[in-house]
């Protein structure tokens, strides 16, 4: 069965090999070297502890200057706190950053964050739904939705967990099942397809329990009876840890000897009782392959026993070597040293063995860089190195390597996503955002192209390749940038001359350059139409019937035209009427003086079913604006007093005061409070106050202003979203919001039927955090 599986995985497609990088590279564990831990340079003051830099503190006499995630350890030069596993910092201050444990499967990988969250990868993941009725798949790790917290995960054919509860749960038909019993402590799945339905877990009692298929007898209960319930095995324990094989498991006793049950390879036949493999009783690790399996022993010696092409495999010695300390394996065993070098051997159709040869390997052959862990699936391999980072290779066409791409990769590539953003953009069913680094990234819908990535709906960040980004502009159909060094790209449909890339050019599945200027600063996206500032100027260009390129006539331009000859532009807003209608489109402008100019097609004042036209930029009133946004006929905006006003057409309260009602034709004030920065959506409003914290209002049908599940449905003053006091920026849009934080984290809520919000198909009414790896 799993041979036909090879076969049909074969004609899958081509090798891609690795996918480049957009901004920077995505580092290698080449750039890491052998011990990046060792390689630490510290500041003075400072020593480097177990891969932290931390200063020398008497924490033995006072506890409490350590981090709660934080121990107070003795080094040669005095006391330090250092952080646990899976954080990093100085010891005062410990931040969550790897991974404690993986487990990788067929067609999914999943790990598990220091704070006890589950992130997986791959096809079938929790929280990811269909796409056109297809399976979907995310190449970047997307957090487990339920919130819970978890001690143990198993991404076999079926995805099985224990929370920090004791109860076990594994995720069937779109939601998690929970099995009889609080008292799991490990529940691992088959990883082959022999083992579909057979799974094998530790209690707290140190019992070893079953359920599932039982045809080779790999339920080690003396009978060939399947079971749905767990079942224990008829060997008595205490058990130290078992492991599920092909067709066969294995467990260690506390005492060290090794029984496995079923078809596992030493003798040919089936066991249907757990069945000693050997007098010794100093086994420490253990991993089982197709009728075959691997183990290691105290001495630190290596040894397995069984393969496919034998009916009988004696027990041997792999090789002198005694430094051996763990192993893992599926059709390829990798096995890491006491000096933490990885070593892979067997098989090798799809890279899994880390090397791009497809000859069969019967020794050991290391890969370069120091590893904790090393977990081996069926097609690829992933694994911990000293920092707690995981790292994946093989066959990744389910984005089962989690480096954001779906193809094969053959050495080791970092599995991750941006925890820090700088930029952000959310258009009507996508998010575009550059990370700390300037890299680009896109979610959501990508049907046209505009989000510019290989997935057709991406419900995670995914990297936009070999793209920068200091400012981003996304609109319904195409999204706009500038690149770090000051170039100008448009990607997505380009039918109106939206993409600036000329007549011929009708859809960029990718970003494309637009002209050779350098001076770009920031560029807004409109419906069908863009707008940036080179250099202070304003330019223009696309769609043009209702004067909304401000250019004086309604002449389309399918490349960027210079609006007047004002060098002093700063922001610039674009927003379609109500209905969307091409004709009806308007800009905003704030010049540097904080003046506030308009152009396009609005509501006639006296008439506001007729339309005004003002065909070049004209100022807007007398006063000083901060802040401005404007989206569907209307606009709200930040005065120098730090005041909120808005003007236009508020339907469903997005204005933000129960005394503002239908179409208002002059600026009118929101509230009291102080502003810094606002933005307005297609039914509601978001802004921040002076104090950093964040206030949302308007419709709320899919919990887009995040005030929780309880919230009415209509919301016509600022409702303040959460406690914090640190917030930046934030986004409004049709029906989500996202936001920025101090620390530069990413917030989204809302609707997500695209994967718009970055957290998943899942709809969330109050924030959650977007891509915290």
């Amino acid at each position: 069965m799993a041979l036909l599986l090879v076969a049909a995985l074969i004609g899958c497609g081509e090798d891609t090999s690795k996918r480049p990088g957009g901004g920077s590279e995505d580092t290698s564990i080449d750039d890491v070297g052998e011990d990046d831990v060792a390689a630490l340079e510290c500041d003075e003051g400072k020593v480097e502890i177990e891969g932290h830099c931390v200063e020398l503190v008497d924490c033995q006499s006072a506890p409490e200057l350590c981090h709660e995630r934080a121990t107070c350890k003795q080094t040669a030069a005095g006391t330090a706190c250092v952080c646990g596993r899976g954080f990093s910092g100085d010891g005062a201050r410990c931040e969550e950053s790897g991974f404690t444990m993986l487990s990788a499967g067929f067609e999914r990988t999943c790990g598990l964050r220091a704070s006890g969250k589950m992130a997986c990868w791959g096809q079938s993941v929790p929280g990811l739904g269909a796409v056109n009725g297809a399976r979907a798949f995310v190449t970047r790790p997307m957090l487990e939705p339920s919130g819970e917290s978890w001690v143990d995960v198993s991404s076999g054919f079926e995805l099985c967990g224990v929370r920090e509860d004791g109860s076990a749960h594994c995720w069937r038909a779109g939601a998690w099942t929970a099995l009889p019993g609080s008292d799991w402590k490990t529940l691992q799945s088959g990883t082959l397809l022999s083992a579909l339905r057979t799974h094998c877990g530790l209690k707290t009692d140190d019992s070893v329990w079953c359920f599932g298929d039982n045809r080779t007898g790999m339920l080690g209960v003396g009978t060939a009876e399947n079971s749905t319930e767990p079942v224990r095995i008829v060997e008595p324990g205490p058990w130290r840890s078992v492991h599920v094989g092909s067709e066969h498991a294995c467990a260690i006793k506390n005492e060290g000897s090794l029984w496995c049950w079923g078809k596992h390879g030493l003798d040919g036949g089936e066991h249907f009782a757990p069945h000693r493999m050997d007098p010794a009783a100093d086994w420490v690790d253990v991993a089982g392959q197709h009728q075959s399996g691997c183990g290691v022993r105290e001495d630190g010696t290596l040894w397995c026993w069984g393969g496919v092409r034998a009916a009988r495999g004696a027990l041997g010695q792999v090789d002198t070597d005694t430094d051996w300390q763990s192993v893992g394996g599926a059709s390829t065993t990798c096995a890491i040293k006491t000096d933490n070098s990885l070593w892979c051997w067997g098989t090798n159709h799809w890279g899994e063995r880390g090397d791009p040869s497809f000859d069969i390997s019967r020794s050991p052959a290391p890969l370069a860089g120091q590893w904790r862990e090393v977990e081996v699936g069926l097609t690829h391999t992933c694994a911990l190195d000293m920092l707690d980072r995981a790292w994946c290779w093989g066959h990744g066409y389910f984005g089962q390597l989690g480096n954001g791409a779906a193809g094969i990769v053959y050495d080791p590539a970092q599995v991750r996503a941006p925890a820090r953003w700088s930029t952000l953009s959310v258009g009507t069913n996508h998010t575009c955002a550059a990370d700390a680094d300037k890299n680009l990234w896109c979610w959501g819908s990508n049907t046209v192209n505009q989000a510019g990535i290989s997935e057709r709906q991406a419900q995670v960040p995914a990297r936009v390749e070999d793209t920068s980004a200091i400012s981003v502009g996304t609109s319904a159909r195409h999204t706009c940038g500038v690149g770090a060094d000051g170039t100008l790209w448009c990607m997505g449909v380009g039918a109106f001359g939206q993409l600036g890339l000329g007549s011929s050019t009708q859809l960029a599945n990718r970003p494309m350059v637009v002209g050779a200027a350098t001076n770009w600063s920031s560029v807004a996206a409109g419906q069908n139409f863009t707008c940036a500032v080179r250099g202070g100027e304003l330019w223009c260009w696309g769609t043009n019937a209702g004067y909304q390129l401000g250019l004086g006539d309604t002449q389309a331009r399918f490349e960027p035209a210079r609006v007047g000859e004002d060098t002093d532009w700063a922001t610039i807003r674009l927003a379609a009427t109500l209905g969307g209608l091409f004709d009806h489109e308007q800009g905003y402008g704030l010049k540097v003086d904080g003046t506030l100019w308009r152009w396009g097609s609005f509501s006639d004042p006296l008439d506001p079913q007729q339309r005004v036209s003002v065909p070049t930029p004209q100022r807007y009133g007398d006063k000083t604006w901060l802040a401005l946004d404007s989206r569907y006929d209307a606009a709200c905006g930040i005065q120098a007093d730090h005041s909120l006003w808005c003007w236009g057409h508020n339907f469903h309260g997005r204005f933000g005061s129960a005394a503002i009602s239908g179409f208002v034709a002059e600026p009118a004030r929101v509230d009291q409070s102080s502003w810094a920065s606002l933005s307005l959506g297609e039914t509601h409003g978001c802004a921040i106050r002076q104090d950093g914290t964040l206030w949302c209002w308007g419709l709320n049908n899919y919990g887009q202003l995040g005030l929780g599940p309880d919230t009415e449905i209509i919301v016509l003053t600022p409702n303040q979203v959460g406690s914090a006091t640190d917030w930046t920026h934030v986004h409004a849009t049709s029906s989500n919001t996202c936001a920025l934080r101090a620390d530069q984290s990413l917030w989204c809520w809302g609707y997500s039927r695209s994967g718009e919000t970055g957290t998943g198909d899942s709809w969330y009414t109050s924030p959650q955090r977007v891509a915290e790896f």
